[in-house]
């Protein structure tokens, strides 16, 4: 019993690894941050990583700002993201920007990130 229990407990992790949205490649990542808006380009690069993540279809991203705790760093804090549709191979349009799941209506991918039907 417990082997079993083990083995679907191995089996539900790997499956939901698969179903994680992926690390951009090179020319994804500087065509994804090329569509952030020109205010992240004047933040300190020691106050700022931005993590993106490409969902498996390849037609969505979403760029998450990690913002430093070092004091000069303080006036850049907040919380959110930015989700990017493909337009062309090098072009991203911005699509949503929040803290909140986006609406349904976008049509993103689950496996970037989950929506929320408007009410």
């Amino acid at each position: 019993m417990r082997r079993l229990l083990f083995i679907l407990l191995i089996g539900l992790a790997l499956a939901s690894v698969a179903a994680a949205a992926r690390r951009p490649t090179v020319p994804e990542r500087k065509a994804i941050l090329r569509a952030m808006p020109a205010y992240w380009r004047t933040v300190p690069k020691t106050c700022v990583s931005l993590v993106v993540r490409v969902s498996n279809n390849g037609r969505y991203a979403k760029v998450t700002p990690r913002i430093s705790t070092a004091r000069a760093c303080l006036p850049y804090q907040g919380n959110g993201y930015h989700l990017f549709k493909r337009v062309t191979a090098s072009r991203w349009r911005k699509i949503f920007v929040g803290s909140d799941l986006p609406p349904c209506t976008l049509r993103v991918p689950p496996d970037l990130i989950r929506c929320v039907n408007a009410p």
